[in-house]
């Protein structure tokens, strides 16, 4: 027997087999087959053989799903239209679990990451090694030596300082290693060689093996990837020591080390809320500028956002992109207008002279998309011209904080790890260029304004243009339109907080409290990926606080497309009664009529069973009244003399009148309730008296009400 039993990752096994009538088939699963690296089988040989009876005929085919529970068993041979089964569909599958037997192969064993920004990470290379505990990173190098282990470090490896990759540096960092990127060119995985050092009683060898980064299908990269020319300065001050969380792809996950973020989210920048990172570079123009200031940066995409602040103070610039990486061959040149500083008058937007203290932080002030992939370099020009200073101030500046590029590594090239990760394929929707298409004679995306009295309105931006702005109370509604057989592995959208916390809510649940101002990924999948209305809310109360929206994102398990669907009438009419159900002040618990005095006759001396006179005045939003447990609905309309041509005139407030006695003398309370027409009640008005016990002289008066 075995004392020590090893959990190995997910070893399953799938087979396609022919049943026919009067037959048994089996299906013969080597061990073999579904060993991890880093063990050895104990019986080279072990196999666990299936044998399956049937009547049925026909070819079946079991299923994989992403685990058990969605494996199933599909038919084709017979019904060609039956579809995917599901457990209760009636065809059944077996799922067994078998153990082998292994040993410990000595060994160190791959290590993948994927990044997504361009800052360090450090790599948990030993964590499934299996080297005894105590072990250590010895050294890197460019490739693992042609034998397993050594007794020295083999040539090659540095044991201190950095390994210089294509795209970035190694370096070793206690029991990790950690990876810095140092170019916005990583068209590739970056692969290179680890060793480690035993610690075993009888091996204290050295160990080999790799170390793969793989760049994520976008990538966020902070200024100092950038080159500045002329007067700049900083702003902020620089968050050091930070590192993006450990994303390890598939087969390399591991549940202690691995974030497991989607692609464009990290904890790092959670509470940004000014500068990315804490800091930017800044540059301001005017007409006594001689050096126009630059910035330069060359990277491998299909497109980047420039992020900046915007605010009243913003200007223009002007941004030069040429193919490869010199400045020859310029093939797009873009204006941009920084200003953020309108108000609406009249339906027009108009300079708002007395705009001040308004930024917005991180804002992709400018988006690049549809180039051929390829190398590039930007040149980000800015220039002074009085007819771009809006507040007439003779300056304004540009700060840039971020660039974000699209696709460095292709569409294709390493798309296989990007399914490991459900990431595979990713398609972006830019929201504000669907929503902001009065063209269209039929609408994919609507905004809903107003809060409590919310309705479809014309999204009307107020500053820059790549983005949804969302005050509190105001939404977006759309919904996919999904092909036949589209495999969905996720929906994401990228959302921000540009001043201030903001949340998040997909239809009416909180997907997240934004803090950051830093764009990141969101998981919106159970919402959306199945064709879904989804309404986005920025619900902040009264904070003024905007929620910014820029793509939506969808990834794929095969290659597909989806789009915007229309929103029929009813649909839109849905989402604006959600957010107007999200913000309609909560029902009352008390009715507090306009109107609602009571007043007491022959209160005074009274004795029992006399009466007391009961009168009450109030609004007409009563119904009707109580007074004790007795229900009155018989009132009034009450008068007032209004001169002799007019007579007595109504109010509008409404009397009743009810009379009240007690049969026990002592301190008795009379406790009058309004109620409105849905029978909610106000607070009690109640009125404290003396009745006093009766005298035998006193005869017993008539007991009457009106």
């Amino acid at each position: 027997s075995f004392a020590n039993k090893v959990a190995v990752t997910n070893p399953v096994v799938y087979s396609e087999v022919l049943l026919n009538s009067a037959a048994s088939v089996q299906a013969n699963i080597l061990a073999s087959g579904v060993l991890p690296e880093g063990y050895a089988l104990y019986d080279t040989d072990a196999a666990y053989n299936v044998r399956i009876n049937s009547n049925s005929t026909g070819g079946w085919t079991i299923k994989k799903g992403t685990d058990p529970a969605t494996t199933y068993v599909t038919e084709y041979g017979g019904d060609p239209t039956t579809e995917l089964s599901t457990e209760n569909s009636g065809y059944d599958y077996t799922h067994t679990v078998v153990w082998f037997a292994v040993k410990y192969q000595i060994s160190c064993v791959p290590d993948a990451v994927v990044i997504d920004f361009g800052l360090p990470v450090d790599i948990s290379v030993l964590a499934n090694d299996i080297l005894g505990d105590g072990a250590k990173v010895a050294g890197l190098a460019k490739v693992v030596p042609d034998v397993p282990s050594t007794s020295t470090l083999a040539n090659g490896f540095i044991s201190t300082g950095k390994f210089e990759g294509t795209y970035g540096t190694a370096e070793i960092n206690g029991t990790k290693v950690r990876y810095t990127p140092n170019n916005m060119q990583m068209n590739g995985a970056e692969k290179f060689a680890y060793a480690a050092k035993a610690n075993l009683k009888n091996d204290q060898n050295y160990y080999y093996s790799t170390v793969t980064v793989i760049p994520a299908a976008n990538i966020y990269y902070e200024d100092s990837f950038v080159t500045f020319y002329g007067a700049w300065e900083p702003v902020g001050k620089t968050e050091d020591g930070i590192t993006q969380q450990e994303d390890r792809p598939g087969q390399f996950s591991l549940s202690t080390y691995d974030a497991n973020n989607v692609y464009g989210y990290d904890a790092a920048y959670t509470d940004c809320t000014t500068y990315s990172l804490g800091s930017a570079m800044k540059t301001t123009v005017s007409a006594d500028t001689t050096v126009n200031p630059t910035a330069t940066f060359t990277f491998t995409g299909t497109g980047f956002d420039v992020i900046s602040l915007t605010d009243y103070q913003s200007g223009a610039i002007y941004v030069d992109v040429y193919k490869g990486n010199s400045t020859e061959e310029r093939v797009k040149g873009f204006f941009v207008n920084n200003y953020y500083g309108y108000k609406q008058v009249d339906g027009k937007w108009v300079v708002d002279t007395e705009a001040n203290d308004n930024a917005l932080y991180q804002i992709p002030v400018m988006k690049v998309s549809g180039l051929d992939y390829g190398t590039y370099t930007v040149v980000i020009n800015v220039r002074y011209y009085s007819f771009q200073d809006v507040q007439n101030n003779g300056s304004y500046s540009f700060w840039l904080d971020a660039i974000r590029i699209y696709d460095p590594a292709g569409t294709t090239a390493i798309n296989n790890e990007y399914l490991k990760d459900g990431e595979g394929y990713p398609q972006y929707i830019k929201l504000r260029d669907r929503i902001a298409d009065n063209s269209a004679e039929v609408k994919t995306t609507v905004f809903i304004d107003g809060g409590n009295v919310a309705d479809i309105a014309t999204y009307a931006n107020y500053g820059p243009n790549n983005e949804v702005y969302l005050a509190n109370g105001q939404a977006i509604s759309f919904k996919l339109d999904i092909p036949a057989g589209t495999q969905i592995a996720s929906v994401q959208i990228g959302a921000k907080a540009p001043n201030g916390n903001a949340d998040l809510k997909v239809n009416t649940t909180t997907v997240e409290t934004i803090t950051t101002a830093t764009e990141m990924y969101y998981n919106i999948t159970e919402a959306a990926k199945n064709g879904g209305q989804v309404t986005i809310t920025n619900n902040t109360n009264n904070t003024g606080n905007i929620l910014s929206l820029t793509n939506l994102k969808i990834t794929y398990s095969a290659k597909g497309s989806v789009s915007l669907a229309p929103m029929s009438a009813e649909e839109q009419t849905s989402a604006v009664m959600m957010v107007r159900a999200m913000f309609a002040p909560p029902a009352p618990t008390v009715f507090e009529p306009e109107t609602f005095t009571v007043s007491l006759k022959n209160y005074k001396d009274v004795y029992v069973r006399e009466y007391i006179k009961v009168t009450v005045t109030t609004s007409d939003d009563v119904k009707y009244i109580t007074v004790g447990d007795k229900r009155i609905s018989r009132y009034d309309d009450e008068r007032v003399w209004g001169g002799f041509r007019k007579g007595f005139v109504k109010t509008g407030k409404r009397v009743w009148s009810y009379y009240v006695s007690f049969d026990t003398a002592g301190q008795q309370v009379i406790s009058v309730v309004a109620y409105d027409a849905d029978g909610l009640a106000s607070e009690a008005v109640e009125n404290t008296v003396n009745i006093k016990p009766r005298s035998a002289w006193r005869g017993k008066k008539s007991e009457w009400h009106i």
